[in-house]
């Protein structure tokens, strides 16, 4: 299920939009459902061919617990589920909490377990992006943000304010389980509005299980370690089951035993022949993980053999530093690092 809100400032035509989405890709065989988050509830009326539908915070407080699913949600063209939150009486309440509500009863109802459907689209009112009209994308409902605007100064404001709500709340990704996260290394495989298959999973599970944490399979990647987050990434790039794997700085930020998890993982993937490129700020962990080193300078660069590329002598030069490179004995492996002494002064380095 592929999960998309739409924003917009009031009447640049985001429900015109949505609804012409909604249709197209109703048209192409998909099951499509179409959540219009306004107040003025009109988001799926050309879909409903002009009728008005009843909204969820009107039945909520004409029914109160008696809601039921087919009380908020109406089937429009090709099929569509229309489904409108509506707002709170003029002068009383919040308008985001209603999107809040909307979304609450909609879970409690399992709408998305019944209605399965492929592509579920949310239409945000977006010249205000409060707690409530920002939840789409804050509590984790909506996979990809769409803003509709125009060059008119107003619209642009609009737009502003949700780029920078999305941004605020870009990290908010990993709220997906691990599981999932995994599947998303094969959305360009399975294509636009299809879910992973049952086959999908079980790769993705069976990687878990390669780096020891199928147990978290379930778990929110927001509660991750740093560490076991890596893990997943890592199993996300390698669903694809690529010849090369590029990794930018994948030790960064990371604690000392989040980093070994990486490194040792890189460890095992270069003994299964897989080929890996790494960025890294680090030249010890060159000396652990890599075959051959490339030290890009300033205004030069040497390549080669890591054991003749990473040596004292290249890393005063490249870093300005005085080191010393060690051995340490791990099992039957011999393993190298280095510890920086001081920094060489500029007139010293010339």
């Amino acid at each position: 299920m592929r999960k998309i809100a739409i924003y917009g400032k009031g009447g640049i035509g985001k429900s015109t939009v949505t609804s012409n989405l909604s249709a197209a890709l109703a048209e192409r065989g998909l099951t499509v459902m179409q959540v219009g988050c306004d107040p003025k509830a009109d988001s799926t009326k050309n879909l409903m061919g002009g009728r008005r539908i009843p909204t969820v915070l009107e039945c909520i407080r004409d029914k109160k617990d008696q809601v039921r699913l087919e009380d908020i949600s109406f089937r429009g063209f090709k099929d569509i589920v229309c489904v409108e939150s509506g707002g709170p009486t003029p002068g009383i309440g919040c308008a985001g909490r209603g999107i809040i509500t909307s979304f609450e009863k909609l879970e409690e109802l399992r709408a998305y377990d019944i209605f399965q459907p492929d592509i579920v689209f949310y239409d945000v009112l977006g010249d205000v992006v409060c707690g409530g009209f920002a939840m789409p994308i804050r509590d984790g409902y909506a996979e990809h943000v769409v803003i509709v605007t125009s060059g008119e100064m107003m619209a642009l404001f609009a737009a502003d304010n949700i780029a920078q709500a999305v941004h605020n709340f870009g990290k908010l990704v990993f709220g997906y389980s691990a599981l999932n996260m995994v599947t998303m290394g094969l959305s360009q495989n399975i294509g636009f509005g299809r879910t992973p298959s049952k086959c999908d999973y079980e790769k993705a599970y069976a990687l878990l299980e390669r780096f020891g944490i199928a147990h978290l399979a379930e778990h929110s990647c927001n509660i991750l370690s740093g560490g076991e987050l890596q893990m997943v990434l890592i199993a996300r790039a390698l669903i694809k089951e690529p010849k090369i794997l590029i990794m930018d700085e994948p030790e960064s930020n990371l604690d000392m035993r989040n980093q070994l998890v990486v490194l040792n993982t890189i460890d095992r993937l270069n003994e299964e022949n897989l080929s890996i490129v790494i960025n890294t700020h680090y030249p010890d962990h060159a000396l652990r993980c890599a075959k051959k080193t490339l030290i890009i300078g300033h205004r030069e660069h040497l390549f080669g053999d890591t054991p003749q590329v990473i040596t004292q002598e290249n890393i005063r030069w490249f870093f300005e530093i005085e080191s010393d490179i060690v051995q340490a004995s791990s099992g039957e492996r011999i393993l190298q690092g280095i510890i920086p002494l001081d920094i060489v002064r500029k007139s010293a380095a010339g």
